[in-house]
């Protein structure tokens, strides 16, 4: 399963793109793991039932408050998190 390598890259990560606004990182949240704007919803969990091959469709049924550029932006994020490692 995933494990959290965003912490040492996100906040370069998200300073230095815009394309990560759905990805937000807030210590009283989730114990500060980057989330999906806000919500109680890791990147990880996203990016993991990715991984295990289910389909955009399938994760929005699942989690009905996300939404397509949700999923988007988290495996975006993981992918340029991998990057700058």
């Amino acid at each position: 399963m995933p494990v959290c390598y965003y912490s040492f890259t996100f906040q370069n990560l998200l300073s230095n793109m815009r394309q990560f606004e759905r990805i937000t990182q807030n210590p009283a949240v989730m114990a500060g793991k980057p989330c999906i704007r806000g919500l109680r919803m890791p990147v990880s969990v996203v990016v993991s039932h990715v991984a295990r091959g289910r389909t955009t469709e399938e994760i929005l049924t699942d989690f009905p408050y996300l939404e397509r550029e949700d999923i988007e932006a988290a495996v975006n994020f993981k992918e340029k998190a991998r990057a700058s490692q």
